[in-house]
């Protein structure tokens, strides 16, 4: 199972136990571009399909979105990668993507996007990506990640996930409840940033694997300090 970070990817079980991991991943031919952070991933065609990003320090930020592929075995760049329209649509990186190759296509949005940007897989190496959009019924904010399943799209949005009908880009919630544990000192607090999603699907259905990074913060704390990652499972539809 491949599991991004910001630059770079690991690769472990369910339990997070880790196989292999490799950092500063980017050839020259990426960060030419200023290529420095990755995305939410998927896989396509049996390679990881990964959203990256310049996201700068100084100067205007996100001027190159991408997609580019990666072995999943060894994470090597494939040299393959697609430079996507930059537009009011795409103008605060590409913080995810999902490959639908059943239907021969990929979605990415923008960070709070009003519509879904869609790529036809047959042109997305080309040089010229074409794309089509999907108007959404309602604006959704942060969205992080991305996977599609049976027609739609799940997406993580602050701390809910929303299912997005790809077929007239109708948004429902999906209302989890407390599930993200805090802390028992009311002194102190949980700071979360949801961070990937993936389905699992076995005899009794399928799953939705959540991520999330968990920071702690506090009267003593000026800067929440990450603690670990949790791992949440929901079922989602019968076989």
């Amino acid at each position: 199972m491949p599991v991004l970070s910001q630059a770079g990817f690991l690769r472990g079980n369910v339990e997070y136990v880790e196989e292999l991991s490799k950092k500063f991943l980017f050839p020259a031919d990426l960060t030419n571009y200023g290529i420095n952070h990755v995305g939410c991933i998927d896989i396509l065609d049996g390679e990881i399909l990964a959203p990256l990003e310049d996201k700068r320090y100084a100067g205007e930020n996100y001027l190159n979105p991408m997609l580019a592929t990666f072995d999943p075995e060894t994470f090597a760049y494939t040299g393959t990668h697609a430079l996507l329209p930059r537009d009011e649509d795409q103008d605060n990186g590409v913080p995810w993507v999902a490959a639908d190759a059943a239907h021969g296509v990929v979605y990415t949005s923008k960070y709070s996007p009003e519509r879904l940007n869609i790529f036809p897989i047959a042109t997305l190496w080309s040089g010229t990506p074409v794309r089509e959009q999907l108007q959404l019924s309602r604006r959704i904010r942060d969205v992080q990640a991305g996977k599609v399943l049976d027609g739609h799209l799940y997406v993580i949005s602050e701390e809910e996930v929303k299912v997005i009908d790809l077929t007239d880009g109708a948004v429902f919630d999906v209302h989890l409840g407390g599930y993200l544990p805090r802390p028992e000192n009311p002194d102190y607090f949980y700071e979360w940033e949801h961070e990937g999603l993936a389905f699992f699907h076995g005899e009794k259905g399928s799953f939705l694997h959540l991520t999330a990074v968990r920071s702690l913060g506090g009267p003593d704390i000026i800067y929440p300090i990450p603690t670990g990652v949790v791992v949440f499972d929901f079922k989602i539809s019968s076989k």
